[in-house]
Protein backbone atom coordinates (compact mmCIF):
# COMPACT_ATOMS: atom_id res chain seq x y z
CA UNK A 1 0.00 0.00 0.00
CA UNK A 2 2.62 2.39 0.96
CA UNK A 3 4.39 1.58 -2.00
CA UNK A 4 1.76 2.35 -4.24
CA UNK A 5 1.04 5.58 -2.49
CA UNK A 6 4.82 6.35 -3.01
CA UNK A 7 4.50 5.27 -7.00
CA UNK A 8 1.81 7.65 -7.01
CA UNK A 9 3.33 10.84 -5.99
CA UNK A 10 5.82 10.27 -8.07
CA UNK A 11 3.83 10.10 -11.17
CA UNK A 12 2.01 13.17 -9.88
CA UNK A 13 5.66 14.85 -9.90
CA UNK A 14 6.65 13.54 -13.08
CA UNK A 15 3.17 15.00 -14.39
CA UNK A 16 3.73 18.39 -12.90
CA UNK A 17 7.38 18.27 -14.17
CA UNK A 18 6.22 17.83 -17.77
CA UNK A 19 4.19 20.49 -17.73
CA UNK A 20 6.97 22.63 -17.60
CA UNK A 21 9.62 20.78 -19.39
CA UNK A 22 11.67 19.77 -16.42
CA UNK A 23 12.99 16.42 -17.92
CA UNK A 24 16.46 15.62 -17.12
CA UNK A 25 18.23 15.20 -21.13
CA UNK A 26 18.47 12.42 -22.31
CA UNK A 27 22.28 10.62 -22.02
CA UNK A 28 24.46 10.23 -25.00
CA UNK A 29 24.24 6.57 -26.31
CA UNK A 30 28.30 5.41 -26.33
CA UNK A 31 28.83 8.67 -24.08
CA UNK A 32 27.14 6.99 -21.39
CA UNK A 33 26.77 3.36 -19.90
CA UNK A 34 22.93 2.53 -19.10
CA UNK A 35 22.24 0.64 -15.66
CA UNK A 36 21.36 -3.54 -16.39
CA UNK A 37 19.76 -4.83 -14.09
CA UNK A 38 19.45 -8.75 -14.05
CA UNK A 39 15.62 -9.18 -14.00
CA UNK A 40 12.82 -7.29 -14.80
CA UNK A 41 9.40 -7.39 -16.56
CA UNK A 42 6.22 -5.30 -16.35
CA UNK A 43 4.50 -4.15 -19.13
CA UNK A 44 2.58 -0.89 -20.34
CA UNK A 45 0.08 1.38 -18.33
CA UNK A 46 -0.89 3.37 -21.30
CA UNK A 47 -0.33 3.43 -25.22
CA UNK A 48 2.64 4.99 -26.97
CA UNK A 49 2.94 5.74 -30.29
CA UNK A 50 6.04 5.49 -32.30
CA UNK A 51 7.11 8.94 -31.72
CA UNK A 52 6.31 9.40 -28.36
CA UNK A 53 9.41 10.21 -26.14
CA UNK A 54 8.24 8.56 -22.71
CA UNK A 55 6.14 6.10 -21.32
CA UNK A 56 4.37 5.07 -18.14
CA UNK A 57 5.19 1.53 -16.57
CA UNK A 58 2.44 -0.55 -15.44
CA UNK A 59 4.80 -0.97 -12.04
CA UNK A 60 8.70 -0.50 -11.05
CA UNK A 61 9.84 -3.46 -8.81
CA UNK A 62 12.87 -5.48 -8.62
CA UNK A 63 13.16 -8.57 -6.94
CA UNK A 64 14.85 -7.83 -3.51
CA UNK A 65 12.36 -5.22 -2.45
CA UNK A 66 14.02 -2.26 -4.98
CA UNK A 67 13.01 -0.15 -8.03
CA UNK A 68 14.42 0.54 -10.94
CA UNK A 69 15.78 4.99 -11.25
CA UNK A 70 17.96 6.43 -13.71
CA UNK A 71 19.44 5.47 -16.93
CA UNK A 72 17.97 1.91 -18.02
CA UNK A 73 16.99 0.66 -21.21
CA UNK A 74 14.27 -1.84 -22.23
CA UNK A 75 12.77 -4.10 -25.19
CA UNK A 76 9.37 -3.63 -25.75
CA UNK A 77 7.31 -6.68 -27.20
CA UNK A 78 9.57 -8.84 -27.33
CA UNK A 79 9.07 -11.83 -29.47
CA UNK A 80 6.55 -9.85 -31.97
CA UNK A 81 7.44 -8.49 -35.14
CA UNK A 82 6.84 -4.61 -33.23
CA UNK A 83 9.86 -5.58 -30.81
CA UNK A 84 11.92 -2.28 -30.19
CA UNK A 85 14.40 -1.50 -28.03
CA UNK A 86 14.16 1.84 -25.93
CA UNK A 87 16.07 3.58 -23.75
CA UNK A 88 15.38 6.47 -20.76
CA UNK A 89 15.62 8.43 -17.64
CA UNK A 90 13.12 6.25 -14.62
CA UNK A 91 11.71 8.05 -11.70
CA UNK A 92 8.82 5.91 -9.89
CA UNK A 93 6.55 4.03 -13.40
CA UNK A 94 7.64 7.39 -15.67
CA UNK A 95 10.06 6.91 -17.94
CA UNK A 96 10.94 10.08 -20.14
CA UNK A 97 13.38 11.35 -22.52
CA UNK A 98 13.25 8.45 -24.47
CA UNK A 99 15.11 6.89 -27.23
CA UNK A 100 13.00 5.21 -29.70
CA UNK A 101 14.51 2.15 -32.20
CA UNK A 102 17.96 1.57 -31.37
CA UNK A 103 19.47 -0.19 -33.70
CA UNK A 104 20.12 -3.95 -32.59
CA UNK A 105 23.36 -3.97 -34.84
CA UNK A 106 25.35 -0.52 -33.39
CA UNK A 107 23.20 0.00 -29.81
CA UNK A 108 24.43 3.43 -29.92
CA UNK A 109 22.18 4.86 -32.82
CA UNK A 110 18.71 4.77 -33.76
CA UNK A 111 16.57 4.08 -36.47
CA UNK A 112 12.92 5.73 -37.64
CA UNK A 113 11.89 2.03 -39.20
CA UNK A 114 12.60 0.27 -35.80
CA UNK A 115 9.87 2.61 -33.53
CA UNK A 116 6.43 1.26 -33.50
CA UNK A 117 3.35 1.79 -31.67
CA UNK A 118 2.84 -0.10 -28.21
CA UNK A 119 -0.66 -0.92 -26.91
CA UNK A 120 -1.69 -1.00 -23.36
CA UNK A 121 -0.19 -4.35 -21.70
CA UNK A 122 2.91 -4.56 -24.57
CA UNK A 123 5.31 -6.40 -22.68
CA UNK A 124 8.36 -4.39 -21.13
CA UNK A 125 11.59 -6.26 -20.22
CA UNK A 126 14.79 -4.62 -19.19
CA UNK A 127 17.80 -5.61 -21.70
CA UNK A 128 21.67 -5.45 -21.96
CA UNK A 129 21.65 -5.06 -25.16
CA UNK A 130 23.16 -1.41 -25.76
CA UNK A 131 25.10 -1.91 -22.85
CA UNK A 132 26.74 -4.99 -24.21
CA UNK A 133 26.96 -3.44 -27.66
CA UNK A 134 28.33 -0.40 -25.87
CA UNK A 135 31.12 -2.13 -23.74
CA UNK A 136 32.21 -4.36 -27.28
CA UNK A 137 32.54 -1.57 -28.99
CA UNK A 138 34.85 0.67 -26.51
CA UNK A 139 36.97 -2.65 -25.88
CA UNK A 140 37.15 -3.33 -29.87
CA UNK A 141 38.37 0.72 -29.92
CA UNK A 142 35.21 1.34 -32.05
CA UNK A 143 33.73 3.71 -29.00
CA UNK A 144 35.83 5.84 -26.52
CA UNK A 145 35.58 5.54 -22.60
CA UNK A 146 33.64 8.13 -21.34
CA UNK A 147 35.67 8.74 -18.15
CA UNK A 148 39.22 7.71 -16.70
CA UNK A 149 39.60 4.30 -16.09
CA UNK A 150 41.17 3.81 -12.43
CA UNK A 151 43.24 1.24 -11.06
CA UNK A 152 42.88 -0.44 -7.73
CA UNK A 153 46.98 -0.74 -7.79
CA UNK A 154 49.42 0.13 -9.87
CA UNK A 155 49.32 -2.55 -12.79
CA UNK A 156 52.90 -1.51 -14.22
CA UNK A 157 56.62 -2.18 -13.21
CA UNK A 158 59.48 -2.46 -15.52
CA UNK A 159 58.69 -6.20 -15.98
CA UNK A 160 55.57 -5.58 -17.38
CA UNK A 161 54.91 -6.46 -21.01
CA UNK A 162 55.23 -3.59 -23.65
CA UNK A 163 51.34 -3.76 -24.67
CA UNK A 164 50.30 -3.15 -20.91
CA UNK A 165 48.37 -0.01 -20.06
CA UNK A 166 50.02 1.44 -17.40
CA UNK A 167 48.52 4.29 -14.79
CA UNK A 168 49.43 7.69 -15.33
CA UNK A 169 51.67 8.11 -12.10
CA UNK A 170 54.48 4.88 -13.64
CA UNK A 171 54.31 6.89 -16.96
CA UNK A 172 55.35 10.47 -15.16
CA UNK A 173 57.59 8.82 -13.32
CA UNK A 174 59.05 7.00 -16.33
CA UNK A 175 59.60 10.04 -18.44
CA UNK A 176 60.99 12.02 -15.80
CA UNK A 177 63.45 8.85 -14.96
CA UNK A 178 64.43 7.77 -18.45
CA UNK A 179 64.76 11.51 -19.86
CA UNK A 180 68.26 12.62 -19.64
CA UNK A 181 69.15 16.27 -19.69
CA UNK A 182 68.97 18.62 -22.93
CA UNK A 183 71.86 20.26 -24.57
CA UNK A 184 72.29 22.35 -27.67
CA UNK A 185 73.22 18.87 -29.01
CA UNK A 186 70.94 16.53 -27.08
CA UNK A 187 67.57 16.02 -26.91
CA UNK A 188 66.11 15.90 -23.67
CA UNK A 189 64.30 17.39 -20.19
CA UNK A 190 64.94 21.27 -20.08
CA UNK A 191 63.76 24.09 -17.28
CA UNK A 192 62.31 27.29 -18.25
CA UNK A 193 63.50 30.77 -17.14
CA UNK A 194 61.29 33.65 -15.19
CA UNK A 195 62.26 36.91 -16.28
CA UNK A 196 64.93 37.26 -12.85
CA UNK A 197 66.97 33.92 -14.12
CA UNK A 198 67.08 35.79 -17.72
CA UNK A 199 68.32 38.79 -16.94
CA UNK A 200 70.91 37.20 -14.57
CA UNK A 201 72.17 34.65 -16.95
CA UNK A 202 71.17 31.58 -14.87
CA UNK A 203 71.75 28.42 -16.76
CA UNK A 204 70.63 25.37 -15.21
CA UNK A 205 67.96 24.72 -12.06
CA UNK A 206 67.78 21.52 -10.13
CA UNK A 207 64.79 19.35 -10.14
CA UNK A 208 64.60 16.46 -8.05
CA UNK A 209 68.32 16.34 -7.52
CA UNK A 210 69.47 16.60 -10.93
CA UNK A 211 70.82 19.58 -12.81
CA UNK A 212 69.11 20.98 -16.02
CA UNK A 213 69.97 23.16 -18.27
CA UNK A 214 67.35 26.54 -18.34
CA UNK A 215 65.75 27.86 -22.06
CA UNK A 216 63.55 31.13 -22.05
CA UNK A 217 59.82 30.82 -22.44
CA UNK A 218 57.72 32.98 -24.76
CA UNK A 219 55.96 34.43 -21.75
CA UNK A 220 59.33 36.95 -21.07
CA UNK A 221 59.70 37.75 -24.84
CA UNK A 222 58.31 41.10 -25.95
CA UNK A 223 59.24 43.72 -28.16
CA UNK A 224 57.37 45.83 -25.52
CA UNK A 225 59.65 47.32 -23.17
CA UNK A 226 58.29 46.90 -19.30
CA UNK A 227 59.72 50.21 -17.83
CA UNK A 228 59.01 50.78 -14.40
CA UNK A 229 57.78 47.02 -13.53
CA UNK A 230 59.92 45.02 -10.99
CA UNK A 231 60.52 42.43 -14.30
CA UNK A 232 63.03 41.43 -16.63
CA UNK A 233 61.79 40.24 -20.24
CA UNK A 234 63.81 39.01 -23.21
CA UNK A 235 64.20 42.06 -26.10
CA UNK A 236 62.65 40.98 -29.04
CA UNK A 237 62.07 43.14 -32.16
CA UNK A 238 58.87 44.04 -33.43
CA UNK A 239 57.08 42.75 -36.79
CA UNK A 240 59.22 45.26 -38.85
CA UNK A 241 62.76 44.05 -37.48
CA UNK A 242 63.15 46.61 -35.56
CA UNK A 243 63.68 47.78 -31.36
CA UNK A 244 61.68 49.97 -29.88
CA UNK A 245 63.13 53.34 -28.76
CA UNK A 246 61.89 52.27 -24.99
CA UNK A 247 64.34 49.53 -24.45
CA UNK A 248 67.11 52.15 -24.35
CA UNK A 249 67.34 54.24 -21.14
CA UNK A 250 68.29 57.52 -22.68
CA UNK A 251 69.13 59.29 -19.24
CA UNK A 252 72.44 57.04 -19.08
CA UNK A 253 75.78 58.31 -20.67
CA UNK A 254 76.72 56.75 -24.13
CA UNK A 255 80.59 56.44 -24.86
CA UNK A 256 81.29 55.56 -28.77
CA UNK A 257 83.94 54.33 -30.07
CA UNK A 258 83.29 55.05 -33.98
CA UNK A 259 81.80 58.00 -35.90
CA UNK A 260 78.00 58.59 -35.94
CA UNK A 261 76.64 59.48 -39.43
CA UNK A 262 73.38 61.33 -39.46
CA UNK A 263 71.22 62.76 -42.21
CA UNK A 264 68.45 64.30 -40.01
CA UNK A 265 67.84 67.78 -37.82
CA UNK A 266 68.94 67.04 -34.72
CA UNK A 267 67.70 68.65 -31.49
CA UNK A 268 70.00 69.20 -27.75
CA UNK A 269 68.12 70.06 -25.06
CA UNK A 270 71.09 69.71 -22.57
CA UNK A 271 74.80 70.54 -22.76
CA UNK A 272 76.28 69.23 -25.34
CA UNK A 273 80.46 69.09 -24.61
CA UNK A 274 82.78 68.98 -27.65
CA UNK A 275 86.42 68.99 -27.39
CA UNK A 276 87.89 70.58 -30.47
CA UNK A 277 91.10 71.38 -28.72
CA UNK A 278 93.38 70.18 -32.04
CA UNK A 279 93.15 71.23 -35.62
CA UNK A 280 94.88 68.07 -36.02
CA UNK A 281 93.61 65.24 -33.84
CA UNK A 282 90.75 66.58 -32.36
CA UNK A 283 89.01 68.65 -34.27
CA UNK A 284 85.37 69.96 -34.80
CA UNK A 285 84.97 69.78 -38.75
CA UNK A 286 82.01 72.10 -40.18
CA UNK A 287 81.86 72.05 -43.80
CA UNK A 288 84.83 70.04 -44.65
CA UNK A 289 87.16 72.65 -42.61
CA UNK A 290 88.95 71.38 -38.91
CA UNK A 291 88.70 74.07 -35.86
CA UNK A 292 90.34 74.34 -32.74
CA UNK A 293 88.83 76.36 -30.01
CA UNK A 294 90.34 78.12 -27.28
CA UNK A 295 89.96 76.73 -23.79
CA UNK A 296 88.41 80.06 -21.82
CA UNK A 297 86.59 82.62 -22.74
CA UNK A 298 87.34 86.75 -23.13
CA UNK A 299 83.75 88.56 -22.86
CA UNK A 300 83.35 90.80 -25.40
CA UNK A 301 85.71 89.50 -27.78
CA UNK A 302 85.06 87.39 -31.09
CA UNK A 303 86.65 83.94 -32.46
CA UNK A 304 89.37 85.25 -35.45
CA UNK A 305 91.17 82.16 -37.34
CA UNK A 306 94.38 81.97 -37.93
CA UNK A 307 93.67 80.90 -41.82
CA UNK A 308 94.79 77.03 -40.43
CA UNK A 309 91.53 76.52 -38.17
CA UNK A 310 92.93 78.02 -35.14
CA UNK A 311 90.64 80.23 -33.47
CA UNK A 312 91.44 82.83 -30.88
CA UNK A 313 89.95 85.72 -29.34
CA UNK A 314 90.35 88.97 -30.64
CA UNK A 315 89.12 92.38 -30.10
CA UNK A 316 85.76 93.17 -31.66
CA UNK A 317 86.22 96.93 -32.20
CA UNK A 318 88.10 97.79 -35.98
CA UNK A 319 90.10 100.21 -34.19
CA UNK A 320 91.24 102.05 -31.18
CA UNK A 321 91.16 105.97 -31.68
CA UNK A 322 92.33 109.28 -29.50
CA UNK A 323 91.64 112.81 -30.55
CA UNK A 324 92.59 116.40 -29.13
CA UNK A 325 95.59 119.12 -29.40
CA UNK A 326 98.59 119.20 -27.85
CA UNK A 327 101.11 122.22 -27.87
CA UNK A 328 104.73 123.09 -26.27
CA UNK A 329 106.89 125.62 -25.28
CA UNK A 330 110.13 124.60 -25.75
CA UNK A 331 108.79 121.36 -24.18
CA UNK A 332 108.54 118.53 -24.25
CA UNK A 333 104.46 118.83 -23.83
CA UNK A 334 102.11 115.04 -23.76
CA UNK A 335 98.95 114.62 -24.90
CA UNK A 336 96.67 112.00 -22.94
CA UNK A 337 96.76 107.91 -23.28
CA UNK A 338 95.43 105.73 -25.61
CA UNK A 339 95.18 102.61 -23.60
CA UNK A 340 95.24 99.40 -26.16
CA UNK A 341 94.45 96.17 -24.17
CA UNK A 342 96.73 93.14 -24.42
CA UNK A 343 96.39 90.55 -26.98
CA UNK A 344 95.05 93.32 -29.19
CA UNK A 345 97.96 94.41 -31.29
CA UNK A 346 99.07 91.69 -33.85
CA UNK A 347 101.72 91.30 -36.71
CA UNK A 348 99.44 93.69 -39.32
CA UNK A 349 98.83 95.86 -37.02
CA UNK A 350 99.07 99.51 -37.89
CA UNK A 351 99.32 103.07 -36.18
CA UNK A 352 98.01 106.18 -37.76
CA UNK A 353 98.92 109.71 -36.62
CA UNK A 354 96.97 112.74 -38.18
CA UNK A 355 96.96 116.51 -37.41
CA UNK A 356 98.08 120.18 -38.53
CA UNK A 357 101.40 121.60 -37.09
CA UNK A 358 102.60 124.46 -36.44
CA UNK A 359 106.09 125.28 -35.76
CA UNK A 360 107.70 128.52 -35.29
CA UNK A 361 110.51 130.87 -37.47
CA UNK A 362 114.06 129.27 -37.27
CA UNK A 363 112.32 126.22 -34.63
CA UNK A 364 112.86 122.62 -34.85
CA UNK A 365 110.08 121.02 -33.93
CA UNK A 366 109.93 116.94 -32.90
CA UNK A 367 106.58 115.19 -33.27
CA UNK A 368 106.92 111.53 -31.00
CA UNK A 369 104.51 108.69 -30.57
CA UNK A 370 105.46 106.87 -27.96
CA UNK A 371 104.92 104.51 -25.30
CA UNK A 372 104.28 105.17 -21.46
CA UNK A 373 107.23 104.21 -20.60
CA UNK A 374 109.22 106.55 -23.03
CA UNK A 375 109.99 104.19 -25.63
CA UNK A 376 109.82 105.99 -29.15
CA UNK A 377 107.66 104.37 -31.56
CA UNK A 378 108.25 107.02 -34.06
CA UNK A 379 109.54 110.07 -34.24
CA UNK A 380 109.25 113.62 -37.09
CA UNK A 381 111.44 115.91 -37.39
CA UNK A 382 110.38 119.66 -39.09
CA UNK A 383 112.85 122.89 -39.26
CA UNK A 384 110.40 125.76 -39.90
CA UNK A 385 112.15 128.27 -42.41
CA UNK A 386 114.13 131.00 -40.63
CA UNK A 387 111.55 133.99 -41.98
CA UNK A 388 108.22 132.01 -41.81
CA UNK A 389 106.68 130.37 -39.62
CA UNK A 390 105.39 126.80 -41.12
CA UNK A 391 102.09 125.48 -41.20
CA UNK A 392 100.53 121.91 -42.92
CA UNK A 393 99.66 118.51 -42.03
CA UNK A 394 101.53 116.15 -40.52
CA UNK A 395 100.66 112.46 -41.27
CA UNK A 396 103.06 108.98 -39.69
CA UNK A 397 102.47 105.38 -39.74
CA UNK A 398 103.57 103.41 -37.69
CA UNK A 399 103.49 99.72 -38.77
CA UNK A 400 105.18 96.04 -37.45
CA UNK A 401 108.51 95.18 -38.89
CA UNK A 402 109.24 91.23 -37.30
CA UNK A 403 107.73 88.37 -35.40
CA UNK A 404 104.65 88.91 -33.51
CA UNK A 405 106.44 88.56 -30.13
CA UNK A 406 109.06 90.91 -30.49
CA UNK A 407 108.23 93.87 -32.66
CA UNK A 408 109.73 97.10 -33.54
CA UNK A 409 107.93 99.80 -35.83
CA UNK A 410 108.46 101.88 -38.84
CA UNK A 411 107.48 105.34 -38.99
CA UNK A 412 106.56 106.92 -42.53
CA UNK A 413 106.66 110.96 -41.58
CA UNK A 414 104.66 112.73 -44.96
CA UNK A 415 103.84 116.09 -44.49
CA UNK A 416 102.16 118.58 -46.50
CA UNK A 417 102.94 122.69 -46.26
CA UNK A 418 99.93 124.94 -46.31
CA UNK A 419 101.89 128.34 -45.96
CA UNK A 420 105.31 129.30 -46.11
CA UNK A 421 108.68 128.45 -47.79
CA UNK A 422 108.06 125.59 -50.20
CA UNK A 423 110.32 122.45 -48.42
CA UNK A 424 110.29 119.09 -49.14
CA UNK A 425 112.29 116.42 -47.39
CA UNK A 426 115.03 116.36 -49.71
CA UNK A 427 116.09 119.67 -48.28
CA UNK A 428 116.16 118.00 -45.13
CA UNK A 429 113.43 119.95 -43.75
CA UNK A 430 111.80 116.80 -42.60
CA UNK A 431 113.08 113.17 -41.47
CA UNK A 432 111.64 110.39 -39.51
CA UNK A 433 113.02 108.04 -36.93
CA UNK A 434 112.09 104.07 -36.79
CA UNK A 435 111.70 102.73 -33.14
CA UNK A 436 114.49 100.50 -31.83
CA UNK A 437 112.80 98.81 -28.87
CA UNK A 438 111.01 95.31 -29.29
CA UNK A 439 107.67 95.38 -27.78
CA UNK A 440 105.59 92.44 -27.30
CA UNK A 441 102.00 92.44 -28.29
CA UNK A 442 100.83 90.10 -25.27
CA UNK A 443 101.28 93.23 -23.27
CA UNK A 444 99.06 96.26 -22.87
CA UNK A 445 99.98 98.89 -24.77
CA UNK A 446 99.68 102.56 -23.82
CA UNK A 447 100.50 105.37 -26.43
CA UNK A 448 100.95 109.03 -25.98
CA UNK A 449 102.06 111.81 -28.06
CA UNK A 450 104.56 114.02 -27.49
CA UNK A 451 105.44 117.71 -28.97
CA UNK A 452 108.67 119.93 -28.25
CA UNK A 453 110.93 122.55 -29.82
CA UNK A 454 113.97 124.60 -29.78
CA UNK A 455 115.13 127.81 -28.64
CA UNK A 456 111.78 127.78 -26.25
CA UNK A 457 109.88 128.48 -28.99
CA UNK A 458 106.10 127.15 -29.86
CA UNK A 459 105.06 123.74 -31.55
CA UNK A 460 101.61 122.81 -31.68
CA UNK A 461 99.71 119.89 -33.15
CA UNK A 462 96.19 120.62 -33.30
CA UNK A 463 93.05 118.76 -34.02
CA UNK A 464 95.62 115.57 -34.46
CA UNK A 465 93.70 112.25 -33.78
CA UNK A 466 95.99 108.59 -33.54
CA UNK A 467 93.90 105.73 -34.66
CA UNK A 468 94.89 102.24 -34.17
CA UNK A 469 93.57 99.18 -36.80
CA UNK A 470 94.38 95.90 -34.69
Amino acid sequence: MLHSIASAFVGIGIFISSLFGAHPPAPQLGAALPSATAVFETSLASRISSTDTSMTLAANSVAGGTSLSGYQCFTLDEGLSTAEYVCGIVSGTSVTNMQRGIDPQTGTTTNSSLQFTHRVGADVKITDFPVLQILRNQANGAETFPNPLLYQSHPCSVSSASTTVCDKNYVDGQIVAGGVPGTNSVAGILLTANGLQAASSTATGVFDGISYNRVLPSTIATDTPNVGINTSDVLMSDLTGHLKQGWLDLTKLFAFSGGILSTASSTYTATTTIAANNVNSDALNLNGINYAFPSAQTAGFFLKTDGNGNLAWANPISHYSLLGSVGATGGPATSSILAIPAGVMQASSTISVLGGIECDNGTTCTYSLRDSGGTVLAQCTVSAPSTNNLLGTLNFVVANQSSLSSQKYVGLCQMIQTSGSSITPSTNFISQTNGTSAFTTANALNLVLVLSASNNNTVNFNNFSIIVNP
